[in-house]
């Protein structure tokens, strides 16, 4: 059997591919530069906001303020705390000792604003920002936004 398949619907099929790979890469990119790890049982944090943006490159050894607001809700506890760590691509502590930026929350939801001014660490290629969530009673957490920032040599 032999199918006859018009010019017209092979290049309307080929548009409707093209377009699903470009949807598909733009999708690709941003969670690329954050998305949030695993969610938790009974507790979520969602980005609503954040200075810089996800991606935007950021200069070794400048001095930048971030600025984030993100969406909690919880039923595990009545209180919890969100708080920014930022770590170079090995893991390593951004802030050495310094004591991570902390706002105590109450209640079943809410949206909170943390900021930090951070030097940003040489000799490497990203620094990530985890924004936890941690409700009261809790030891380790799941559903941490996870932002992304690749960082140049000025």
């Amino acid at each position: 059997m032999i199918y006859r398949i018009q010019a017209a619907t092979i290049i309307v099929v080929l548009g409707v591919l093209a377009q699903g790979c470009i949807n598909q890469r733009q999708v690709q990119n941003q969670v690329r530069w954050t998305y949030n790890a695993h969610r938790a049982d009974g507790y979520t944090i969602d980005l609503v906001s954040v200075e810089p943006k996800p991606g935007e490159k950021l200069l070794a050894g400048r001095t930048v303020t971030f600025k984030v607001k993100a969406r909690y809700s919880m039923s595990v506890a009545d209180k919890g705390a969100v708080a920014l760590v930022f770590q170079n691509r090995t893991g390593q502590h951004v802030e050495g000792t310094t004591p991570q930026t902390r706002i105590n929350v109450v209640g079943p939801s809410g949206t909170v604003e943390l900021s930090r001014v951070v030097i940003i660490p040489i000799q490497t290629d990203r620094m990530q920002l985890f924004v936890p969530f941690v409700p009261d009673g809790f030891k380790q957490t799941d559903g941490e936004i996870v932002i992304n920032y690749p960082i140049v040599e000025n």
